[in-house]
């Protein structure tokens, strides 16, 4: 069974094990949301990752799950059009509990900062303001797409 593989990809790799688990929990939410389908203008705005689309070290399970997350997105998208529109957000690293460890000093944020064209770090507000600007997505005429957040990282050098 897929849940039982995905404990074991944990013992054998526990990040690809995380990312892995943490896709399936994601395409659960997914299916009880096509039971909206049936509703007439709902939106879903899910979240993926700078590193799914762009090549970083140490990413490759977040990479490969989001990416998964992403190619679903785009499929059920395409699919429960024009009932239910669905995006999702990319967002590069925020000022979160979740990158404390890698914003833990002024020289570690000075140089994630750098990493990105805008040289600023996103903040939860910011992705907030997109993910709520989405969920009228049906109203935008916006489906299917992966909005990148992330300073210019994923597109400029």
């Amino acid at each position: 069974n897929i849940l039982a593989f995905g404990e074991l990809l944990h013992k054998v790799h526990p990040l690809a094990g995380q990312g892995f688990n943490m896709i399936l929990r994601d395409i659960k939410e997914i299916m009880s949301l096509i039971k909206l389908k049936k509703d007439n203008g709902a939106s879903a705005v899910f979240f993926s990752t700078v590193a799914a689309q762009t090549g970083m070290t140490f990413h490759s399970s977040i990479a490969a799950a989001k990416g998964a997350l992403e190619s679903f997105a785009k499929a059920s998208a395409a699919e429960l059009a024009p009932r239910l529109a669905i995006n999702v957000i990319a967002p590069s690293i925020t000022k979160t509990p979740m990158a404390s460890n890698l914003l833990s000093d002024d020289k570690k944020i000075d140089a994630s900062a750098d990493r990105h064209p805008l040289k600023e770090i996103g903040s939860p507000e910011q992705v907030a303001k997109t993910a709520r600007f989405l969920l009228d997505a049906k109203e935008n005429w916006i489906t299917g797409q992966i909005v990148n957040q992330d300073g210019g990282m994923s597109t400029l050098k």
